[in-house]
């Protein structure tokens, strides 16, 4: 085994000697268990994060390109950029909310008779 020393909070060496004593091993053995747990959990966080990328590269959706330019550019001006990339079609129009793009003025809302 490896000797390491390391610094502890009076509350933690506190809670530290009352589990040692609870279980009967000495408190070198609490501090491994505890590390040891959290090295598993830290390796499951990391297997989690790489299924999930994996997933998200076999999307039906990971053929979509933006970019937070666009995106931010989109939020700050109020206009959307509806169609772009779930169609494919890079050439689509800007609409500015309420507006129709049929020529029709659109009516607002009030938000609490929205369903």
């Amino acid at each position: 085994m490896i000797r390491k020393q390391i610094y502890l909070t009076e509350e933690m060496n506190r809670k530290l000697h009352e589990i040692a004593a609870s279980k009967g091993v000495p408190q070198a053995e609490i501090i491994r268990e505890g590390l040891e747990t959290y090295l598993i959990a830290y390796r499951q966080k990391d297997t989690l994060w790489d299924e999930l990328i994996l997933q998200m590269k076999k999307s039906q959706f990971s053929h979509l390109e933006w970019s937070r330019e666009e995106i931010y550019g989109e939020r700050t001006s109020g206009e959307r950029n509806f169609g772009a990339h779930a169609s494919g079609d890079n050439t689509s129009e800007k609409q500015t909310p309420g507006e129709d793009t049929s020529g029709e003025q659109m009516e607002e809302t009030p938000i609490h008779e929205r369903e």
